[in-house]
């Protein structure tokens, strides 16, 4: 089922008519999502603009233009209209205004965060200083890390908080030990206060966020991801290579008494940029270059 679904989401990239209405024929549901983001055959075909497999899905195929990714903040119409296709956002308002759906929306628990992701903005007020974690000018894959502090953006902090908890729970992978919860930022709402927030801080960085971001939540104490070094992401048609990774903390650490503060850093929850990672065989601990503390609305990027 799962091959089938990865095979749909390709399919549907492609603008492979033929493909996708072989595997519509093979049991795949274009109402079900097909993706860890929970987008589905008609959400999809939205955001990539093949308005052919659209009127398919629509016309032929029944499927709902209601039916939104995970979180609810992110639908067919919402994402049409991000991506300026025109005939597509008709051919959706067309279906969305017929008699059979021209009832309400479902109401949900997802709703009002929906409201709050068109309404979401920054304040006025600029970041925090940056603070340089491992200089740009050291040999070193981690060289330009850096922190700024966001805490002064609540509204944008709280949206995001609201949206972690209106997401699904992934399936845990073996042995994880943090909860995963896939989100993406299909109308580039998300992406673009961040964009703006890097403006701030360092305005010589013309920074693309790109859309696929991950809430992860460490949900056991004690919990930790081994030593790693992070993989490189391409959008859709290849056109962007990943260059750097965010980490934006929502939550301060929680201590025994179960009180959130800015904890000391014997605490723990931090992360550590290595010096090189860890060789099993000498035994030795890797040498730890920078520490960073997790602090509520604290960005975090390094390459």
């Amino acid at each position: 089922r799962e091959d089938r679904q990865a095979a749909m989401a390709q399919a549907i990239s492609r603008g492979d008519v033929l493909r996708v209405q072989a595997l519509v024929e093979a049991g795949v549901d274009v109402d079900t999502g097909l993706n860890e983001y929970g987008q589905t055959a008609l959400f999809l075909a939205c955001y990539t603009g093949h308005s052919e497999l659209v009127d398919l899905f629509l016309d032929d195929l029944d499927a709902d233009p209601r039916v939104a990714a995970n979180g609810g903040v992110s639908t067919c119409l919402g994402v049409a209209l991000a991506q300026g296709f025109e005939s597509i956002t008709t051919a959706l308002k067309a279906r969305l205004a017929c008699e059979l759906l021209s009832d309400t929306l479902p109401k949900s628990a997802e709703e009002t965060v929906q409201q709050s992701y068109k309404g979401c903005v920054l304040e006025s007020e600029t970041a925090g200083p940056v603070d340089v974690l491992i200089s740009p000018h050291m040999e070193h894959p981690g060289a330009g890390s850096y922190t700024v502090d966001l805490g002064m953006h609540k509204r944008f902090l709280g949206f995001l908080k609201e949206l972690f908890n209106a997401q699904h729970i992934a399936s845990p992978a073996e042995g994880g030990c943090a909860e995963r919860r896939y989100f993406c930022d299909s109308e580039g709402v998300v992406g673009g206060l961040l964009q703006t927030c890097l403006a701030q801080t360092l305005p010589q960085l013309q920074a693309l966020v790109f859309p696929q971001m991950r809430f992860l939540n460490y949900h056991k104490a004690g919990g930790s991801v081994a030593p790693h070094t992070d993989l490189a992401r391409t959008t859709a048609g290849g056109a962007h290579r990943s260059t750097h990774t965010f980490v934006l903390y929502l939550t301060d650490v929680t201590t025994a008494a179960g009180a959130e503060a800015e904890a000391p850093p014997e605490a723990g929850g931090e992360t550590c940029l290595l010096e090189a990672l860890p060789m099993p065989s000498n035994g030795h601990s890797p040498v730890v270059l920078a520490k960073v503390q997790p602090l509520r609305g604290r960005l975090l990027v390094f390459p």
